[in-house]
């Protein structure tokens, strides 16, 4: 077991950081007029990933629960009436 503690970031493969980088610069670029530069827009990616991932994250994490859920009480139901 490991003893690393959890981020509160979401943390991403290389290749899908730099994606999500250029992907943001033509977002803010295109529909904000904003042109930033990569150290700029990592950074922002950085901010996004720390302070707002997490809400996201942690709401699919309860939908998922939700779901798991529901599956459960229906299997369950079947069950009961065989």
């Amino acid at each position: 077991m490991s003893n690393k503690k959890p981020s509160s970031a979401l943390e991403l493969p290389l290749q899908q950081r730099q994606e999500l980088g250029l992907a943001l610069q033509r977002f803010l670029d295109k529909e904000l007029e904003i042109e930033l530069e990569q150290f700029d827009t990592e950074a922002l990616l950085d901010f996004i990933s720390q302070h707002i991932g997490p809400h996201f994250y942690n709401k699919a994490l309860m939908d998922a629960q939700t779901l798991l859920t529901l599956r459960l009480e229906d299997s369950f139901m079947e069950l009961e009436q065989a």
